[in-house]
C-alpha cells in the first residue's frame, strides 16, 4: 500500500512480510548485489519474532520466501531455526479432531475456529520443508490431513473453489461453503 507515493510499512510485515523480502532474497541472489542483502537480512531479522505465533495459518507464507530462502543462500542457523519453529506453531494450530487449520483464528471477537480458507494450503510446503530440516515428521500428517480437508470441502463440482469453508470446529463436519473477501459465496476464489 503506498500513501503519497511512498509505501507504507508495518514493523512485522502483517501476513505478506515475507513476500517483500523473499523477493530481496531473490534479487540478491540472481545478481549477488549486496544491497539487497543487507535488505533482505533486515526484513528477515523482523518477522523472526513471529515464529512463535501460533494464531496466524499465513507462517508459510512469511517465513518461506523469508527465513528459508535466507537459510539456502547465507547459511544462517538462525534462519533454519526460526523456519522450523514456524512450521511448528502452524502445525499447533491444527485441530486434530476435526483434521485441520483454522484460518483467522487470531480475530478474537468471532469465533473463526471452524473456518478454514483454502489459502492455507499454500502454506503447507513451510511444513513439509520442515521436516527435512530438523522439524518433526509428525508435520506430515498436518499436511496430508489438512489437505484432504480442504480438498474433499473447498472444491466445487465445477472444479471452483469456495475461499473459505465452515466446520464445526469440534466434530469437524462440514457446514458451508463461505466467502471473507470474495464477492459472494458462491463466487470462485482465485
Amino acid at each position: 500500500m503506498t500513501k503519497g507515493g511512498k509505501w507504507v510499512y508495518t514493523e512485522d510485515g502483517v501476513w505478506t512480510g515475507g513476500f517483500w523480502t523473499g523477493l530481496q532474497w531473490l534479487a540478491y541472489s540472481e545478481t549477488k548485489d549486496e544491497k539487497f542483502l543487507r535488505e533482505a537480512e533486515r526484513l528477515t531479522q523482523r518477522l523472526l519474532p513471529r515464529a512463535n505465533d501460533e494464531v496466524n495459518h499465513d507462517l508459510g507464507f512469511m517465513f518461506y520466501p523469508s527465513a528459508v530462502y535466507g537459510w539456502r543462500l547465507t547459511g544462517k542457523d538462525e534462519y533454519r531455526a526460526a523456519a522450523v519453529r514456524a512450521a511448528e506453531s502452524l502445525a499447533k494450530q491444527f485441530n486434530a479432531d476435526a483434521g485441520f487449520i483454522p484460518g483467522w483464528g487470531f480475530f478474537g471477537g468471532e469465533n473463526w475456529a471452524g473456518s478454514v480458507l483454502i489459502d492455507t494450503l499454500m502454506n503447507l510446503p513451510l511444513l513439509v520443508w520442515a521436516t527435512q530440516n530438523g522439524g518433526s515428521s509428525e508435520l506430515l500428517d498436518v499436511v496430508f490431513r489438512h489437505t484432504e480437508t480442504a480438498l474433499r470441502n473447498h472444491v466445487r463440482k465445477d472444479a471452483s473453489v469456495y475461499h473459505v469453508f465452515v466446520f464445526d470446529e469440534k466434530t469437524g463436519a462440514p457446514v458451508r461453503g463461505d466467502t471473507y473477501q470474495g464477492q459472494a459465496p458462491e463466487s470462485a476464489w482465485s
